[in-house]
């Protein structure tokens, strides 16, 4: 039989215990990292560094992930999430960052791809396009309009 790292945190989370002694928030801090994967590290790590404002108000209209399409040319995993507004609302950056794609070519129709640090965000089903690649956006400032892609 063997005895891990486990069975040696036991003991020191029973020493703790019997001594009253609470674990540091430096402890603490490590031991939830540990327990994260690395994608949600990833994550932690943006949220604690971007802040990400909504693009347009609409509703959502379909959320990221599994969902019941109503045909079967739509996929079952969403990538991304819809936000119904009227053809035409100017959309606004969500963040900081560079256009790296501004395109009309694929299934999004006109759209975007605007990049900040390690994150992507696609606007896609435009209407018409403000930027073009390689501009620099600030977060709020207007980059297309709300269209619609068939």
């Amino acid at each position: 039989m063997q005895f891990g790292g486990a069975f040696e945190n036991d003991l020191e989370d029973i020493n703790k215990i019997e001594t009253n002694e609470q674990p540091t928030e430096s402890q603490q801090g490590q031991e939830n990292v540990q327990q994260l994967s690395q994608e949600e590290q990833d994550i932690e790590n943006i949220k604690a560094t971007t802040t990400f404002i909504k693009p347009i108000d609409g509703i959502i209209s379909s959320k990221f992930g599994q969902r019941d399409p109503t045909t079967s040319s739509v996929p079952k995993n969403h990538t991304g999430t819809d936000i119904a507004a009227s053809i035409g609302t100017k959309i606004i950056s969500s963040t900081d960052g560079e256009v790296v794609l501004s395109s009309e070519e694929g299934d999004y129709g006109k759209h975007l791809k605007i990049q900040i640090g390690e994150v992507s965000i696609i606007y896609a089903h435009c209407n018409n396009l403000y930027v073009k690649q390689g501009d620099k956006v600030k977060q709020g400032q207007e980059i297309a309009e709300v269209g619609s892609t068939r």
